[in-house]
């Protein structure tokens, strides 16, 4: 493995001016990709010259490094006991791309402190105010990073797939996340498809459940075929951008990274939700509502 920890300075230069846009990928259930999709996404950020950051918020489990292919001599755990440590915890991922990783690369238990966590999270503009993205991957479940991370983020993107499980989680998320805060928002991306009447199917029928049951309904950030390539960069531990540069599966993520770097941060689109009579005919989902 390689050893790119970050040298020099604390970054200083910050040309924003509203700061960092921070984005939140969140789910329901683990297994869904969401991690590769996070960690992709910011390396496209990062192709397109935009500095960009990404934090492996999911503290006992996370994996952005082994994606990476990155040892850490720091992680998020030093961050939140000293933020001094940002920036010795910066580790290169490429010219544009830094991670702070999670503490569970090393051998020794580091427990999770919910008030050193906020106290990260609440500073995080100010303290990587020299990027222009930050990418916060969540741990699938765990609300209370969860809640804290899309408290502070700017969009939200919960990822699912077209299991029936996923579907239900993620619905179940976003009910959980509707009724805790008042301005929650979020956009909906589906992983892992055959075909987009795979995703028009699934989109609508979460879609219909939220706006009958929490009168709230989460826009469209699109979907990201099942391919290959996604395979085969796992396990060369690179980034699609950098090995598969021209691929069907890069201009699908670069088309959600616009949704997620547009100026409205609303952003995407919200497919017109038809009615159905048949939407209780799965019971599965018919349980998950008040």
């Amino acid at each position: 493995m390689l050893n790119n920890r970050l040298q020099g300075t604390a970054l200083t230069e910050n040309d924003l001016s509203d700061g960092p846009r921070v984005i939140s990928f969140i789910s329901g259930k683990g297994g869904v990709g969401k991690s590769v999709l996070a960690y992709n996404a910011g390396a496209i950020l990062a192709s397109q010259s935009r500095k960009t950051l990404i934090v492996d918020c999911d503290y006992s489990f996370g994996n952005i490094h082994i994606l990476g292919n990155v040892v850490p001599e720091k992680t998020l755990a030093d961050v939140m006991r000293d933020h001094r440590n940002f920036d010795p915890a910066r580790t290169i991922l490429g010219g544009n791309y830094h991670l702070i990783a999670t503490p569970s690369h090393g051998n020794k238990f580091l427990e999770y402190k919910k008030a050193a966590f906020h106290s990260f999270v609440n500073r995080l503009r100010d303290i990587a105010s020299g990027y222009e993205y930050i990418i916060l991957d969540t741990p699938s479940g765990h609300l209370s990073i969860i809640e804290e991370t899309v408290r502070h983020a700017d969009i939200n993107l919960i990822v699912i797939n077209s299991e029936l499980t996923s579907i239900a989680d993620g619905y179940g998320l976003f009910k959980y996340l509707v009724k805790t805060i008042d301005d929650f928002s979020a956009h909906i991306f589906l992983n892992n498809v055959e075909g987009e009447s795979d995703y028009e199917y699934v989109y609508q029928k979460f879609t219909v459940m939220a706006g009958r049951f929490l009168g709230r309904v989460p826009l469209s950030a699109g979907y990201l075929y099942s391919d290959r390539h996604i395979i085969d960069s796992v396990s060369e531990q690179r980034a699609l951008v950098d090995i598969f540069p021209d691929s069907p599966v890069v201009r699908q993520l670069s088309n959600l990274c616009k949704i997620l770097t547009a100026n409205n941060v609303s952003g995407g689109s919200e497919t017109t939700i038809k009615s159905e009579d048949n939407i209780n005919s799965i019971k599965a989902l018919a349980d998950i509502k008040e």
